[in-house]
């Protein structure tokens, strides 16, 4: 039979004493690439690939191009935005 240890008083307890850290034991992952790090990798692809479709099917800084374009004809007494822009393709 073992004997038991006797407890310990509570002013033996060493309160102002630094607190062990907790240990975490690693979480199993499956072999191969996590979901997480996959929707990463598509995310990336989708971008890069929307952005070369960008660059190569619209005509170069024609977002500056309009509102400098509708800000002159404004200046110089006219409608700002043209009604046939909205209906040209």
């Amino acid at each position: 039979m073992v004997a038991a240890e006797p407890a310990q008083p509570a002013e033996a307890a060493d309160p102002a004493g630094p607190a062990e850290p907790l240990r975490r034991t690693p979480l199993a992952r499956p072999a191969g690439v996590a979901p997480a790090r996959a929707l990463e990798r598509l995310a990336a692809a989708i971008a890069v690939v929307g952005g070369v479709v960008v660059l190569l099917t619209h005509p170069l800084m024609v977002d500056l191009e309009i509102p400098l374009r509708a800000a002159e004809r404004w200046v110089h007494g006219g409608e700002p935005y043209l009604a046939s822009g909205f209906s040209a393709p």
